[in-house]
């Protein structure tokens, strides 16, 4: 509710001429805090001047008025039933947080208590003590909102705000948990761009970093809901794919992933192509995020090694076997909510 000033502005009430010099209401009259009394209908009997101040008016124009509509109050409807609660006698009203709106739009936030008094001069009438909290609440709002944001930067990767490396970590174990108790199995799986180095050479940090940008968005979407992705450094991703059986799964896993990332990204008018080696290794729960780490990029190393633009298990490492899956795109394999087949 925004204020609006009334056509006619009415005298102070009586009432006011019945304090007295050194009594209560007269201490009141000239005291820092809003204070007001309310008659049974919920206008204003009498105010002090630091209560009409918070209207932006004299007491003398505030007085018949409902608190509501002096105050500009917004959700009138729960600070009426709250006033209407402590009038009768049933509780008194603590510290009832409102949203007000003052004559210039501007939204505030008052803190309001009321309770019934025996010192005014016609009985049922309300005490209201009316506190501007609005600087109070915005700065709580803005160390929130700081605190929140340091989490969030705490957490985030920089560049793609994915999630950094030891929020990762945190994620996998949890995902490893999930793997054991439900008795399946995920491939984690490092996932090296190849070319970026060029890109960034050729066309600078900027074009490099809104690469990478444009990479971490094209294997969110690629990837199923509940599969992980984070950003470790430079130009290496992690996945960590659930539900992955075995080492043919994961290369058609890998086979899709590369498929996304090699689509051309416009970057400064330029049509820019990059692939991508991938190196995985199956965990069915009981292992340790760092071990499953450590073998994951060993793995990507030996798909490397074994000439760039291919998937490479870490079994395959240690087998010493060359033979890994080529992640050359096949376009028949790109949907992963279909059943995965097996590629090998």
């Amino acid at each position: 509710m925004r204020l609006t000033r009334p056509d006619h502005l009415p005298t102070i009430h009586s009432e006011v001429e019945l304090l007295t010099p050194d009594g209560l209401w007269a201490t009141l009259s000239v005291a820092g805090v809003a204070v007001a009394v309310l008659a049974p209908d919920l206008t204003i009997e009498w105010c002090n001047p630091a209560f009409a101040d918070l209207a932006e008016r004299t007491p003398g124009e505030i007085v018949s008025e409902t608190v509501v509509d002096g105050l500009g109050v917004e959700r009138a409807d729960k600070v009426r039933h709250a006033l209407v609660t402590a009038g009768r006698g049933d509780a008194p009203l603590h510290r009832f947080e409102a949203e007000t709106v003052d004559w210039a739009g501007t939204k505030r936030t008052l803190a309001l208590s009321a309770s019934l008094t025996s010192t005014w001069s016609e009985p049922g009438r309300l005490v209201v003590v009316a506190e501007n909290v609005t600087s109070e609440r915005r700065g709580q709002a803005q160390r929130l909102g700081s605190a929140i944001d340091a989490a969030r930067r705490a957490s985030e990767d920089g560049l793609t705000g994915l999630p950094n490396r030891v929020t990762f970590e945190a994620l996998l174990e949890s995902s490893l948990r999930r793997v054991a108790r439900n008795i399946t199995s995920v491939a984690v799986m490092s996932c090296n761009l190849d070319g970026f180095h060029v890109v960034n050479e050729r066309l600078g940090d900027a074009a490099g970093d809104y690469l990478l940008q444009g990479v971490a968005t094209r294997l969110t979407h690629t990837l199923r809901h509940h599969d992980l992705l984070a950003r470790f450094s430079g130009d290496e991703f992690i996945v960590v794919a659930e539900e992955v059986a075995d080492d043919a799964m994961a290369h058609q896993v890998a086979r899709r992933l590369a498929a996304a990332i090699s689509e051309p990204i416009d970057v400064d008018g330029v049509d820019v192509r990059i692939g991508v080696s991938i190196g995985f290794t199956i965990a069915q729960g009981h292992e340790r995020p760092s071990d499953l780490l450590a073998e994951a990029e060993r793995a990507m190393q030996g798909a490397k090694r074994a000439g760039k633009g291919r998937s490479m298990s870490f079994d395959q490492v240690i087998a010493g076997s060359h033979e890994s899956g080529p992640t050359a795109i096949d376009w028949n394999e790109l949907s992963l909510a279909g059943p995965v087949e097996s590629a090998e």
